[in-house]
């Protein structure tokens, strides 16, 4: 799958949108949650800063072809409510390696889906 063609999925409700160091605030807000933490890779977030780093750390996995990542964001109040993602991505083959996630912010809970496809 494209780069392109990733960021501009959308749903009825939702769309994708490249993933940038300006949400950072937001995704901080699921990055820092234990509840997360417990069901993705990603090292739990303390601080902004640190939320910040790691996201520039992505950008740079999506420029190198092995990731891909994309805010959600709700189409109605264009609110971020989380981070899709693919990694162990194989852009030459085309093919996924690894897994899909889904971690959604709903406010008083975060979900995180885990697609093996």
């Amino acid at each position: 799958m494209s780069t392109s063609l990733f960021h501009g999925l959308e749903g009825q409700n939702i769309y994708f949108k490249p993933l940038n160091t300006d949400d950072a605030k937001v995704i901080h807000s699921y990055a820092s949650d234990e509840n997360v933490k417990r069901f993705i890779s990603w090292p739990l977030m303390k601080t902004l800063e640190e939320t910040h780093n790691y996201i520039e750390e992505m950008l740079r996995r999506e420029t190198a072809g092995t990731h891909l990542y994309a805010s959600v964001v709700i189409k109605s109040t264009q609110e971020i409510i989380g981070t899709a993602m693919i990694f162990g991505f194989d852009m030459k083959r085309n093919m996924q390696k690894s897994a899909m996630f889904f971690i959604v912010n709903t406010g008083a809970k975060v979900m995180v889906q885990k697609l093996s496809l």
